[in-house]
């Protein structure tokens, strides 16, 4: 069986634009990887080893800038903790016209 495809792939090098398209099949794919490697270096450099606590220590700045207030703050916390699980957390950002216990309510007759 080893044999048969030994004939084949002499076969086929026999073509000279067999030889080309297999060559240039060769490039793509080393091209490709090559961008791929790139993009990955590239997002690990941006991203850096930002963790959990980092973001909390971030969180915990704009807290005591003003810009969060406490209950947001501590449902961030849990946020983190949690691991993103929202259905544990009820997030309701700053900005919103209704408060808290309206919003509990509509979600409670749902």
């Amino acid at each position: 069986m080893f044999e048969f495809f030994q004939e084949r792939w002499a076969k086929i090098q026999a073509v000279p634009e067999a030889r080309m398209v297999i060559w240039i099949t060769v490039l793509i794919v080393v091209i490709c990887i090559g961008v791929y490697l790139l993009n990955l270096i590239r997002n690990l450099l941006l991203v850096g080893d930002s963790t959990e606590t980092d973001h909390l220590a971030s969180f915990r700045e704009l807290r005591d800038q003003g810009k969060l207030d406490e209950t947001e703050y501590e449902q961030l916390k849990k946020v983190m903790i949690h691991g993103g699980r929202r259905s544990q957390v009820d997030f309701q950002p700053k900005s919103s016209t209704q408060d808290a216990s309206s919003v509990n309510q509509e979600q409670d007759s749902t």
